[in-house]
């Protein structure tokens, strides 16, 4: 189901967040200075579960929170089982739980 459906701010999708370098954030929030990653393959052998894809994926996680952001991710079963969006419900929520 998207985002929009449980009536939560509209991120920003494959968003540049790292200046002068060309990794794409899944969803971000600047406002929040929230980025989500939704790391999916995680019953196969995907680029996430790889040496070279988790070095990748850790220069990209550290360079944006160097800057300042939060990063979340998720694996493809959390999105399916509803914890990334339950997360989302509460970082968007007026009372903040």
């Amino acid at each position: 189901m998207a985002i929009s459906a449980y009536e939560l701010p509209a991120p920003e999708r494959q968003a540049k967040l790292i200046p002068g370098r060309e990794y794409a954030f899944d969803f971000a929030w600047p406002a929040a200075k929230l980025a989500v990653e939704v790391n999916g393959g995680e019953w196969s052998r995907g680029a996430h579960n790889r040496s070279w894809g988790q070095r990748r994926d850790n220069e990209k996680a550290r360079l944006v929170q160097e800057l300042g952001w939060r990063l979340w991710t998720f694996t493809g079963s959390e999105v399916r089982d509803g914890t990334a969006i339950d997360a989302l419900r509460r970082e968007f929520s007026d009372d903040g739980a």
